[in-house]
């Protein structure tokens, strides 16, 4: 056997280990989430398939490779790519849940309290956001729609006058209006 067919076996048998290694490790994570909590490197290595794969532990042998490396050989090692991955994801389910146990179940404290809050003001903040992207795409759609009403006919033209007016009447019933952000007042009809 040559230099590089004996490093080339060792290579694949090292490879094996490290997946059959990292599917125990994830086991384990799914069976006993809540000792993994404060492992931030591996929480961080479950968020994608690319960096489950530059995940090393050289204290468990799990190595890090390319992704199509590694799901080349777990194919090999383990049957399919997929049985890993649905550990990766059942892992990171695992440890969100785990995570927000602890933090429900502190509600009476002032870290539990705090927790919540600051998690309420950021999907506050991302539902404000999400407001601002569909009240623009609405308002531009609006200004579409009146765009090509006004090179139609007459019926046509008036029949969207008269929606457009009652878009507007509805609107009107807001309770805070938008005020910061790209949003454009429908009958300014402007582009931004």
């Amino acid at each position: 056997m040559t230099d590089s067919n004996a490093n080339r076996t060792t290579r694949q048998i090292e490879d094996h280990a490290s997946i059959k290694a990292l599917a125990e490790l994830l086991r384990n994570v799914a069976e006993r989430p809540n000792e993994y909590l404060k492992d931030n490197i591996l929480r961080a290595a479950l968020k994608s398939q690319g960096a489950l794969a530059a995940f090393a532990r050289p204290d468990l042998q799990i190595r890090q490779m390319s992704l199509n490396h590694q799901k080349l050989v777990a194919t090999d090692a383990l049957g399919a790519y997929s049985l890993l991955d649905v550990l990766r994801k059942g892992c990171a389910e695992a440890l969100t849940l785990s995570a927000g146990r602890e933090i429900r179940g502190n509600r009476k404290s002032k870290a539990g309290l705090t927790s919540k809050v600051s998690q309420l003001e950021s999907d506050r903040a991302l539902l404000l956001q999400d407001l601002f992207i569909l009240q623009r795409a609405y308002d531009l759609r609006c200004i579409q729609a009146r765009s090509y009403a006004q090179s139609a006919d007459k019926a046509t033209q008036i029949r969207c006058s008269k929606e457009q007016k009652e878009l507007d009447a509805s609107f009107s019933l807001r309770r805070k209006p938008i005020t910061s952000g790209k949003v454009v007042d429908i009958k300014r009809g402007e582009k931004t």
